[in-house]
């Protein structure tokens, strides 16, 4: 008698701790993806101003004064695009979690009214 209650109190526990773990695992997985995706955002972004600081020392005449000015403009433009891709990708990474976390609200919902339907 004692086991099935234990057992009828640990298959509670687990029914009622089941959401909370897939809620931390979603939140945990989306959390590991903005984080992989920023860092690999601002590596690229150092690069850039590393690089862009590093061709800037080596100037030493007029002429490399105008060349590195003149490829400045492609470079600010392919960096423009990259920033709004980037909050684009962000922006889609977001909408993936409140979409998964809004599926396993309205499952929840769906459970508790069953089982308030059980239990009445």
């Amino acid at each position: 008698m004692n086991a099935d209650i234990l057992n009828n109190v640990t298959k509670q526990y687990e029914q009622f701790f089941a959401p909370v773990r897939q809620f931390a695992e979603l939140s945990l997985s989306h959390a590991e993806k903005v984080t992989a995706f920023q860092t690999e955002a601002v590596r690229d972004y150092i690069t850039f101003g590393v690089g862009y600081a590093k061709e800037a020392a080596t100037i030493d005449s007029p002429e490399k004064l105008q060349k590195w000015v003149s490829g400045r403009a492609n470079a600010v433009q392919t960096m423009g695009k990259r920033v709004g891709d980037d909050v684009q990708t962000l922006v889609g990474l977001n909408r993936d979690y409140a979409e998964e976390t809004g599926k396993l609200t309205r499952k929840q919902v769906e459970t508790a009214a069953k089982a308030a339907k059980k239990a009445a």
